[in-house]
C-alpha cells in the first residue's frame, strides 16, 4: 500500500477498469459462453450509465428473455426500438418474443417493420408470413412469403411455409 493512500477499492469484476466497449464485449462473451446471469449483471451496469444505448438494451433484453422474464424483455426490446427505430435485430427479436407470447398482431407489426428496414433480406418476410399465417391472414402471408422468395428462392423453410399456406 502506498503511503498516504487507503486500501484500493474492491473491484469484484474488474469492470471499473474497462472501457464501456470492453465491458459490453465482456458481457457478450459471458452471454455466448452460457453465463447469462453474469452477462445480465454487466448489461444492467452499463444501462445504469448509458440508459438509452440501443445495443446494450437489445442484449440485455435477450439475456432477460433467456431468464424467462418475458414481460421485462418486451419492455427492454420496446425501449431499444424507441431509442433506435432502425435497429433491425431488435425489431426482429421483439417480433419473435411477441409471437412467443401469442401477441400475433404485435408480432406482425414488428416483422412488418423488419421487412421495411431490411427489404433485401428474406428473414423479415419469412417471419412476417409466419405471423400472418398464425393470424389466418393467408393471402397476406402468401404475399409476404412471395416477397421473401423473390430474394431467396431456395430458402427451404420459406418454400415449405409458402407451400403449406397455399393449402389453406
Amino acid at each position: 500500500m502506498a503511503e498516504g493512500r487507503g486500501p484500493a477499492e474492491p473491484t469484484d469484476d474488474g469492470l471499473s477498469r474497462m472501457t464501456p466497449q470492453a465491458s459490453f464485449e465482456h458481457a457478450v462473451s459471458l452471454h455466448q459462453a452460457g453465463d447469462g446471469v453474469a452477462a445480465l449483471a454487466v448489461y444492467r451496469r452499463l444501462l445504469d450509465v448509458y440508459p438509452g444505448h440501443a445495443d446494450v438494451l437489445n442484449m440485455c433484453a435477450i439475456a432477460t428473455f433467456d431468464t424467462g422474464d418475458y414481460e421485462t424483455a418486451v419492455q427492454l426490446f420496446e425501449k431499444t426500438v424507441a431509442a433506435q427505430p432502425d435497429h433491425v435485430q431488435a425489431w426482429n427479436n421483439l417480433g419473435n418474443l411477441y409471437a412467443h407470447l401469442e401477441r400475433l398482431e404485435d408480432a406482425a407489426a414488428a416483422f412488418t417493420r423488419v421487412a421495411e428496414l431490411a427489404s433485401s433480406a428474406a428473414f423479415g418476410y419469412f417471419n412476417l408470413g409466419n405471423a400472418l399465417q398464425r393470424l389466418e391472414r393467408f393471402e397476406d402471408a402468401l404475399e409476404a412469403y412471395q416477397k421473401g422468395l423473390e430474394i431467396e428462392p431456395d430458402l427451404p423453410q420459406l418454400v415449405a411455409n409458402y407451400g403449406r399456406t397455399l393449402l389453406w
